[in-house]
């Protein structure tokens, strides 16, 4: 038999399929991975508005990644990152198979700004973009060159609210969760302990608009009531409105830094009617401090959140205060977190 065969660099299981094809005369070639793709956006100035934030804001086009075989079904990644940051940062969108187009809600835009520059909502920032093309669940990743963007964003966060058995079933005076992606929502909820510990998500303040029940770490709205993890608690809460899904870590906060050598969490205690933390600290001198829940640097607050607010990782917040102060940690306020030295 007379007949070639070029291979491609596959998962296993076409290797075999393709290599019980032929047995003799064969010549066999193989390829590192597709073409490189070409991404091109329809603007590069993207300018948002809230008013706007359920048109479209803009597109990606791009040139199809070819594998060089037949049914080839290439996925597609769009990768983003603050501008010169090579990717160090990288954050993904997946974009679907076999397709050469996205286009995204200005709210969709907005939220890659804010998420990918931790700018101040409302500011201007600009990212870089790349287009990700790969077969099976990861393989043979090729990239396309880096498109510089600028976004003008806007500020925005939407709520939703988390009635439950501890707080009487009322979502309007429920403790809410917020979102400037209208995906994302995360927020901060203090849960008594006693009762039911059962619980729902609202996407309004109210039973009339779409309510999320579920199972542990999944959000369904014809499921039953969710449940706290562990009882009582006060508790970090995120939920993904895409993926339907949910989480909830029970916290305690501590204040660490320079005051002490960064030795120890100094505990802080709740006050479930201000909805706040404090602790008092001697400051011997001016100098560098942070927040973390539970004497851990998984979650810790620093500095470079929205509108003068802290961000999660960070960098050190700073005080020039000195000798014994109230320091007070706000995490009432979804997205806004702040805190005081007085």
């Amino acid at each position: 038999m007379n007949k070639v065969t070029r291979i491609v660099a596959l998962p296993f299981l076409f290797l075999g399929i393709l290599f019980s094809g032929c047995k003799k005369d064969e010549t066999q070639t193989t390829t590192a991975g597709g073409t490189k793709p070409a991404l091109t956006p329809s603007a590069l100035t993207f300018t948002l508005a809230l008013a706007n934030a359920n048109t479209t804001g803009g597109t990606f086009a791009w040139t199809a990644s070819d594998y060089a075989y037949n049914g080839q079904i290439v996925n597609y990644t769009l990768q983003y990152d603050t501008a010169g940051n090579n990717f160090a940062n990288v954050k993904e969108v997946n974009l679907g198979s076999n397709i050469t187009t996205k286009s995204f809600k200005q709210s969709e835009l907005n939220g890659f700004a804010l998420a990918g520059s931790r700018i101040n909502p409302g500011a201007t920032t600009h990212l870089d973009f790349r287009l990700k093309a790969y077969i099976g669940l990861s393989g043979l990743p090729v990239y396309s060159d880096k498109v510089t963007v600028t976004i003008n964003t806007y500020d925005v966060v939407v709520f939703w609210s988390v009635p439950g058995d501890y707080q009487g079933w009322d979502p309007g005076s429920a403790p809410r969760l917020g979102s400037q992606d209208l995906i994302n929502y995360e927020g901060y909820v203090n849960v008594p302990t006693g009762g039911s510990y059962e619980f729902k998500i609202t996407s309004d303040p109210d039973w009339n608009h779409t309510n999320y029940g579920g199972s542990p770490g999944t959000l369904s709205t014809s499921g039953g009531n969710l449940v706290w993890p562990a009882g009582g608690g006060y508790y970090k809460v995120n939920a993904n409105k895409n993926a339907l899904t949910w989480s909830a870590t029970k916290t305690t906060w501590g204040i660490i830094g320079a005051f002490n050598g960064w030795a120890t969490d100094v505990p802080m205690t709740y006050n479930a009617g201000t909805k706040k933390w404090t602790a008092t600290v001697n400051f011997p001198s001016a100098g560098e401090f942070k927040f973390r829940a539970n004497a851990d640097w998984a979650i810790n607050l620093g500095t470079g959140g929205p509108n003068g607010t802290m961000s999660y990782g960070g960098g050190n917040l700073s005080t020039t205060l000195t000798g014994s102060r109230t320091v007070t940690l706000d995490l009432s306020n979804p997205i806004r977190y702040t805190f005081t030295i007085q």
